[in-house]
């Protein structure tokens, strides 16, 4: 977690994955630099004080040093179609 914005209506927890955390498909590649960050998700998870709480997550990209493709991790994060946490499209669903 890198940062945490609040608002009168809303909190918004700003996540980014860590520079550690190399693709599989470049793990044993010296060469291996930090390209920024893909576009973010936003994710509405369980309201706190009855404000809605997002989580704005940030993957990271990486290249290998003097290419133009982009590698990036991909995580189950959220059920297809929903922007919301599992656990809370779940218990909207209920």
């Amino acid at each position: 977690m890198v940062s945490v914005s609040e608002s009168p209506s809303c909190i918004v927890l700003r996540l980014e994955e860590s520079a550690d955390n190399i693709p599989t498909a470049l793990k044993n590649n010296p060469n291996v630099v930090l390209d920024g960050f893909c576009n973010p998700l936003e994710l509405q998870t369980f309201p706190l004080n009855d404000r809605p709480v997002y989580f704005k997550i940030y993957r990271r990209r990486w290249k290998v040093s003097g290419d133009k493709k982009h590698h990036s991790n991909c995580h189950d994060l959220h059920p297809l179609g929903v922007k919301a946490t599992f656990e809370f499209a779940t218990f909207l669903r209920e």
